[in-house]
């Protein structure tokens, strides 16, 4: 009887072959083999995906070509935009405002005249502005003639807040006419550094570090001009629009260790200081105003003034101080458990005088007795 024969009892199959010469250079020869086809794969990949992309470009520029009314210059400037960019395609970088700006930043200390006012042209194509409310507000090429800003400077100690507009901008330059007479216009010549802010209702407030260049225009007319800037990350975001102001206050404060003591003590009564100030700046989220003398961070000071002969009481938890050379102190901070009367009346008045400033134009100066 023959004897049966189990698949795995012969494992000779298994037997790598002798490592002779042949046998190593068909294994390198395998691997030369592997690699080469793994880089072709790579490079015919990129090369299908670069031609997509430039196709699908090609696409994008032929559809706006005929519905946006781009010209061949726009197209061009476009291309070189997006060159000059991390994007990888139109439709991204027009998609995204810091690439787009960073992009225009880039491109025009060698741009021509003509360029630059193409690049304008394909700014209006596309709607790449401010009240685009799909794009980040990222630089001040974005922003508009007529929108209503504000200019905040300090001058020798006095605060100088302009209500104002553009009277005119291009891809360059923003222009200003600060019309607020000779003495006005003096103070920004000799002091060009201001803070330019925009107010929006749900963006809140946006701040951009400018410096004022004095121009003579036409036949002597003066104006200021200002090249354009990124949103400055040091002034940040603020959702609050604040109104600068010069009312006269009576002022508590108490340190927040106080109020421990007055809960563990029967009848007790926090200690603190009281005096009159001026309450200098005002938000719906905060305040600033002057007093007699530092306060101590951390604490609280109750704030009470009238607003159009009405009494107001706010809280104010303090943040910080600015002493003066006087002894005097500009204290700053955030409003906290103000009473619901108050809160009214003090949302209204800030509704009512943001819209009426913005739409007039004034000039608010306030100089501390520093």
């Amino acid at each position: 009887m023959q004897e049966k024969k189990y698949p795995l009892e012969d494992l000779s199959f298994f037997k790598f072959p002798a490592l002779t010469t042949e046998v190593v250079q068909n294994i390198v020869l395998l691997f030369v083999l592997i690699a080469v086809t793994v880089i072709l794969t790579l490079i015919a990949q990129r090369f299908v995906n670069r031609w997509q992309s430039s196709n699908s470009h090609r696409k994008f520029l032929q559809k706006k070509s005929h519905g946006e009314g781009m010209s061949r210059k726009q197209k061009d400037l476009l291309e070189r935009l997006l060159r000059a960019s991390k994007a990888s395609s139109s439709e991204m970088l027009l998609a995204d405002a810091e690439a787009y700006e960073e992009a225009v930043a880039r491109i025009l200390p060698t741009a021509n005249e003509e360029e630059a006012d193409e690049l304008g042209a394909l700014r209006r194509v596309f709607h790449l502005n401010v009240m685009n409310s799909n794009l980040q507000f990222v630089s001040t090429r974005q922003l508009l003639p007529d929108l209503p800003l504000r200019l905040i400077t300090t001058v020798g100690g006095e605060r100088l807040d302009l209500y104002c507009s553009l009277l005119d901008l291009d891809e360059q330059y923003l222009y200003f006419d600060l019309n607020y007479g000779e003495e006005v216009f003096g103070m920004l010549e000799s002091n060009p550094d201001v803070l330019l802010i925009h107010w929006h209702e749900e963006r809140g407030e946006t701040g951009f570090k400018l410096q004022l260049e004095k121009v003579t225009v036409g036949e002597g007319t003066p104006i200021f001009r200002v090249a354009h800037t990124f949103r400055d990350a040091e002034v940040g975001q603020r959702t609050d629009f604040r109104l600068s102001l010069d009312l006269a206050l009576h002022y508590s404060y108490f340190q927040r260790e106080s109020l421990r003591r007055v809960r563990l003590a029967k009848g007790g009564q926090a200690a603190g200081q009281s005096g009159e100030g001026r309450l200098v700046d005002l938000s719906f989220g905060g305040a600033a105003f002057l007093a007699q003398s530092p306060l101590a961070p951390n604490g609280f000071a109750q704030l009470k003034f009238e607003i159009r002969k009405r009494p107001a009481r706010i809280m104010l938890e303090v943040l910080s101080s600015l002493r003066y050379s006087n002894g005097t102190a500009l204290v700053r901070g955030r409003l906290r458990g103000t009473q619901e009367e108050s809160r009214t009346l003090l949302n209204n008045f800030l509704s009512y005088e943001q819209i009426k400033r913005l739409r007039e134009k004034g000039a608010f100066r306030f100089k501390p007795e520093t």
